[in-house]
């Protein structure tokens, strides 16, 4: 770009910004605010960013913080138009000139501070306490599973688990933020879905579809549910059998104890059973031996495994392997 262009082009941009910034102050104020002692939503949201006095950290003040933890009904349209702030028109198009503006301009827009993130989370953790009484809120907090901020979305998700039963127009967005980019977001969706419509069947299928969540903790907690909804399915035995070759010993423990709960049709995942009597954590090789003792007769297969283990290092293997070993062929004891 030559330098006449590029001059015109910076002259129309900061036209464009002087007038986003008016028509802003114009018409973006046309609709009133919800007030607090006097002040509307965008005064108090600019109060919740902490700042630094003579090298200290500041953080808010105390009546700041009490505008957005209010758990009142009248305060609830507050918390709503907390929910539904955006950056400022100027802030934003001030972010995206500075890159490509001279220093010596760029220096002259600083960017101005309005914590809405900060603002929005701590609206969403007073909805929480609110539990069923946030049930007018049911509309923004449903946006809310779409903010760009996953701790945001996270909030929100949680809120609607609080809101429960009255929540349920929020089972779609919920179960749609089972596929949310953020682990925590899905999971925070899971729990909220099972305190909204733990017998819906919309819920049931799309917890089925968790069992084969990438991430391990979503999957684990899949499995609990399915299990104390006594809906055990092929899918869920091969979860839990790809859960005992977890990395860590305390989820392979974790997953033994789940498939324990499966009573006698634990029958099924005996092999990968047998393949934890060989596992370096001598309490995930106990725990193996126990269940395997429980599974009785018809793991037979287990036999020479759980033979050889009565030769373990450690007395509490050697003790679950033998106990293990009079209940699946008692013959052999004698």
């Amino acid at each position: 770009m030559n330098q006449p262009n590029k001059k015109r082009w910076i002259f129309t941009a900061i036209a464009a910004l002087a007038a986003a910034s008016a028509a802003f102050f114009l018409f973006g104020l046309s609709k009133p605010e919800p007030l607090y002692r006097g002040r509307p939503v965008s005064f108090w949201i600019e109060q919740m960013g902490g700042r630094r006095v003579r090298g200290l950290f500041v953080p808010p003040n105390d009546e700041a913080l009490n505008a957005f933890s209010r758990t009142n009904q009248d305060a609830l349209p507050f918390l709503i138009a907390t929910l539904k702030a955006r950056q400022p028109l100027r802030n934003v198009l001030v972010a995206r000139l500075r890159p490509i503006l001279p220093r010596r301009i760029a220096a002259r827009l600083p960017l101005r501070d309005y914590p809405v993130e900060v603002a929005k989370v701590s609206a969403l953790m007073t909805m929480s306490r609110m539990g069923s009484n946030a049930r007018e809120a049911l509309p923004a907090l449903i946006d809310a599973l779409i903010d760009q901020q996953n701790f945001v979305r996270f909030e929100a998700a949680h809120a609607l688990g609080n809101v429960g039963p009255a929540a349920m127009n929020a089972l779609p967005a919920l179960i749609r933020s089972l596929m949310d980019a953020d682990f925590q977001v899905r999971l925070a969706a899971l729990d909220s879905l099972n305190r909204i419509a733990p017998d819906d069947e919309r819920f049931l299928s799309a917890l089925s579809a968790s069992l084969t969540d990438k991430h391990k903790e979503i999957r684990f907690r899949a499995a609990e549910l399915l299990m104390v909804k006594n809906r055990n399915s092929a899918a869920w035995f091969v979860t839990l059998t790809g859960l005992l070759r977890e990395p860590d010993a305390r989820d392979r423990w974790r997953a033994i104890e789940l498939l324990r709960k499966a009573g006698p049709e634990v029958a099924v995942v005996v092999p990968a059973l047998i393949e934890r009597l060989k596992d370096e954590n001598n309490r995930v090789r106990g725990l193996a031996a126990i269940v395997l003792g429980e599974v009785g007769p018809a793991a037979q297969l287990a036999v020479p495994a759980v033979r050889e283990a009565l030769k373990d290092e450690y007395s509490n293997v050697r003790e679950a392997a033998a106990e293990a070993l009079q209940k699946i062929a008692p013959e052999e004891t004698h």
